[in-house]
């Protein structure tokens, strides 16, 4: 019999994923499954919608000093088209690597280590 209920689980990294993430942003594979776990912490189905991505650089605007004139300054449609940018597979919604890249320049443009 077939099942009417998806699984809800978020895909695994693969070993293939960590290494590319890691060679990509010179982080331990421990570090990128660290950011993974946080990622999925914060996005139990293991994506981020447009409606969380805005949300998020909202905090991220707020947590680097910034005030909420300089969040809506920033068009909606501005934001989509970031966020169609970064969705490089097309499906509407980030994944964790789609989501780690961003951050990864976000790290690299503020010189600072952190990625989530």
């Amino acid at each position: 019999m077939r099942s009417f209920f998806r699984s809800r689980l978020p895909p695994q990294l693969t070993s293939f994923q960590i290494t590319r993430l890691s060679n990509q942003s010179k982080l331990s594979f421990e570090e990128i499954e660290h950011c993974y776990d946080q990622f999925i912490l914060c996005y139990p189905y293991g994506y981020i919608s447009f409606k969380d991505f805005r949300l998020y650089l909202k905090q991220l605007l707020f947590y680097n000093g910034n005030d909420q004139c300089q969040y809506n300054q920033l068009s909606k449609m501005i934001l989509k088209q970031l966020f169609y940018r970064l969705n490089v597979n097309q499906e509407k919604k980030l994944s964790f690597e789609e989501f780690f890249r961003f951050n990864t320049l976000i790290a690299q443009e503020s010189n600072e280590n952190t990625y989530f």
